[in-house]
Parts: C-alpha cells; sequence; structure tokens
C-alpha cells in the first residue's frame, strides 16, 4: 500500500545539519496518524552528505526514506522535480 504522503527533502552540502533536521521531522511524522515516505535527493554535494543519507537509510530501515543521488549538480527545481516523479503518495510536499 502506499503512503499517504510523500515527504521531499532536496539536500546539498547539508552534511552539519542533516541529521538532526531528519531526526526532528521523524519525531513528528512519527506522531501523525498518516503513512508517510521520505525522498532524499543529493544534488551533487562536495562534503559528506551522501554517506550521512546512506547512513541514516541504514539506522532507520523501519522508514521508508528512499535516497536519490544526481551524478551532477542539477539545481533545486530539477532536484525538487525529481523528488516529485519518484513519489507514490497522494499529497507530495517538500522541504528545505
Amino acid at each position: 500500500m502506499n503512503p499517504n504522503l510523500s515527504l521531499i527533502i532536496p539536500c546539498y552540502n547539508e552534511e552539519v545539519i542533516l541529521r538532526n533536521s531528519i531526526n526532528r521531522i521523524l519525531e513528528v511524522l512519527n506522531s501523525a496518524r498518516f503513512s508517510y515516505e521520505i525522498i532524499l535527493i543529493d544534488d551533487c554535494s562536495m562534503d559528506g552528505t551522501v554517506n550521512v543519507i546512506k547512513q541514516l537509510v541504514k539506522e532507520h530501515p523501519e522508514t521508508a526514506i528512499k535516497p536519490i543521488f544526481h551524478k551532477q549538480n542539477e539545481g533545486r527545481g530539477k532536484t525538487v522535480n525529481d523528488g516529485i516523479l519518484n513519489s507514490v503518495a497522494e499529497i507530495v510536499g517538500f522541504i528545505d
């Protein structure tokens, strides 16, 4: 069954803040009455963002975290659009 919400999070050089941000987002979403997936899209970061995303997927196997990794920087608009194209929920949103 598809989740109720697809939450798209475009990422570019987010190594320092991504883990805390995702943990706070998970606290909120886990207290909700609907199902969800989180789509993390790295837009060719030049720091350790890719490794943080991979670690988050491993640390939260019970959560539908879908990672996408751009091979070249595409910009915020294309990154969000890729998230929309890869979402499966009826409701799609994004946050920076």
